[in-house]
């Protein structure tokens, strides 16, 4: 194939070339039997759909094929670079944590929201040198899960009123002394916002957060603010404690009064008082479970 039509069968529209290159470097690693599995996604946004995976006449098949050769011939000739900081090293391996409990769809959103913007996430870009690190470090982390069968979460359906007994000690255990040591100038009260804002991040996904960058108050789940960079910490290391049910994700993208409960429900929880934080934080992960199946039953019972 000639540069020519190598060009011309590059899509203009940048979010479907993104769209493309994901898809064929997720088939490329994990094999052709992923592709069912990527047609099977919904996308919220009606712009976007797979059909360049199942018709040749799509106008972006043939750029498809073109990526996914690519990437099979470079997945034993691929130079992996690796950051050169160990708190560089932390966050890719992190994020790659993340995405690989989420799943494909959220990895694509998580995408759209930071490829186009500089910054800390530039190594979700093809062209980033570290991308190849990124890429390694997931595949890792999707064998661990596989493994370990971490995807399994629990039935929030079948919780009843004697788990909604607070377990002592059940603190949740950050590194070093993050979670008390309050960024400067930020006051107390802001810091347990943070804090709460990433639990509900890690437990209800990219689809709750990234709908408060525009809200008062919530300055810091965006990426150019000072604050960025705490709150996503704490989002990561909280992700590697919960486990969500394994339809939350499903359920907040087909039911806009579902994801409105929740958000509702996190704004009156935020109007606490002074001793309300500590509860929270006494009950460690169980103040997240039985506050989703507390939520769960009032939103079935509406």
């Amino acid at each position: 194939m000639s540069r020519k039509d190598v060009q011309n069968l590059t899509p203009p529209d940048m979010r479907m070339r993104n769209l493309v290159e994901m898809a064929a470097r997720f088939v490329s690693r994990h094999g052709s039997e992923y592709e069912k599995s990527i047609m099977n996604i919904k996308p919220h946004d009606e712009r976007i759909n797979f059909n360049f995976l199942k018709s040749s006449e799509d106008p972006l098949h043939g750029y498809y094929k073109q990526k996914l050769t690519e990437y099979q011939d470079d997945t034993n000739t691929e130079f992996i670079e690796s950051p050169a900081t160990s708190s560089r090293r932390y966050l890719i391996k992190t994020v790659a944590h993340l995405i690989s409990r989420k799943g494909l769809e959220d990895e694509r959103e998580m995408m759209d929201s930071f490829i186009n913007k500089p910054g800390s996430f530039g190594f979700l870009k093809s062209s980033h040198r570290h991308h190849a690190f990124f890429r390694k470090m997931l595949t890792e982390c999707r064998s661990r899960n596989q493994q370990n069968g971490a995807n399994q979460g629990y039935d929030a359906a079948a919780t009843d009123e004697k788990v909604l007994v607070k377990p002592q000690d059940q603190f949740i255990r950050l590194p070093g002394l993050m979670a008390i040591c309050l960024p400067k100038g930020m006051k107390i009260k802001e810091f347990n916002t943070m804090k709460l804002t990433a639990q509900f991040a890690a437990w209800y996904g990219n689809r709750f957060w990234l709908k408060l960058r525009k809200i008062p108050g919530f300055e810091f789940t965006n990426e150019t603010d000072s604050n960025f960079d705490c709150f996503f910490r704490f989002l990561l290391e909280y992700s590697k404690v919960f486990t969500p049910p394994k339809d939350l994700g499903e359920k907040m993208r087909k039911s806009d009064a579902y994801a409105a409960a929740i958000q509702d429900g996190f704004f009156r929880l935020l109007q606490w008082d002074v001793f309300q934080p500590l509860e929270w934080r006494e009950g460690g992960v169980m103040s997240m479970v039985n506050w989703h199946a507390s939520l769960e039953k009032d939103f079935a019972n509406e």
